[in-house]
């Protein structure tokens, strides 16, 4: 019995993923939390370290998956507000000084 099979809606569909994908799966649903922010970040992260403490995938997977998804996620969303000519940095980004 996989340990997401009681849980439903985000929380499931985040348990699957990553019982399914490992470490990459953590790092998928975080990056597209990045990208689609009714995603909670507060369910996806959590679940992690259950998932792994499952066994279904390491610990360091559960750290180190979504660690690397953010930087990739963040500079797609700087990406497409460039092409639509924000500057989504804020006082921070090019141009501001």
């Amino acid at each position: 019995m996989s340990s997401g099979s009681e849980l439903t809606g985000v929380a499931g569909w985040a348990v699957n993923l990553m019982e399914t994908l490992g470490g990459p799966g953590a790092g998928l649903a975080i990056a597209l939390e990045n990208l689609f922010p009714p995603l909670p970040s507060e369910i996806i992260l959590p679940l992690a370290g259950f998932t792994a403490s499952q066994g279904s995938f390491s610990l360091a997977g559960a750290i180190f998956g979504p660690r690397l998804a953010l930087p990739s996620a963040r500079l797609r969303c700087m990406g497409w507000a460039s092409l639509w000519g924000v500057n989504a940095c804020g006082p921070f980004g090019p141009g501001s000084r």
